[in-house]
């Protein structure tokens, strides 16, 4: 499912983006669990993938900027929470559309416990600055308009969004939907993790 709207950036563009001077990019690391690191190979058709505790694998650290451009942001920052990692673009119609449900999941949702946090692709900071203020996003993202987040933890390129990553508190991946999704989806998975030790 790939996701459909007006164009995005040019890949010209993205790699002026990427290597503007003073421009901290995305990345993605080994957080050095000595587990495998988790890498995602969907199949044909499948667009939601449910991970059991035993059949979990670590999730690489994550970090960028914001969309502000004035803090980075990284995952690890949230060590022992459950994290909820939304893949999104200003410009993607489904992400624009699942936004009123994930405000609604976040505020639902006890920050102690629980931390969303979107990875904007293929964008431009006015876009998706002006995307969050409208949509009243009340969570960071990472403003990662090369891609380079999706293309590191995947064997090939990831062109579908919206994508929605569920990390256990261990900060393994416990769910993923390729898909748009609503407030009962994300809670359904999520309180169960928060139960676990």
């Amino acid at each position: 499912m790939t996701a459909t709207g007006s164009t995005p950036l040019s890949l010209t563009q993205l790699t002026a983006l990427a290597t503007a001077p003073g421009l901290t990019t995305a990345s993605v690391s080994d957080i050095g669990t000595g587990d495998p690191l988790f890498t995602f190979v969907p199949e044909a058709g499948q667009a939601e993938f449910n991970y059991p505790a035993g059949q979990r694998r670590a999730f690489p650290m994550v970090s960028g900027p914001d969309l502000t451009g004035t803090r980075t942001l990284r995952t690890s920052d949230y060590a022992g929470k459950v994290v909820v990692i939304n893949f999104w673009g200003s410009w993607c119609a489904p992400c624009r559309a699942e936004a009123d449900e994930l405000r609604s999941a976040s505020a639902a949702l006890n920050p102690a416990e629980v931390t969303l946090l979107g990875i904007d692709v293929k964008d431009t900071t006015g876009a998706a600055r002006a995307f969050s203020s409208a949509s009243r996003t009340p969570y960071p993202s990472i403003f990662d308009p090369a891609s380079f987040i999706s293309q590191a933890i995947s064997e090939q390129p990831m062109n579908v969004l919206p994508m929605t990553i569920v990390l256990d508190k261990q900060h393994r991946v416990a769910h993923i939907w390729a898909h748009e999704i609503t407030q009962a989806d994300l809670t359904t998975v999520v309180l169960p993790l928060l139960k676990e030790n």
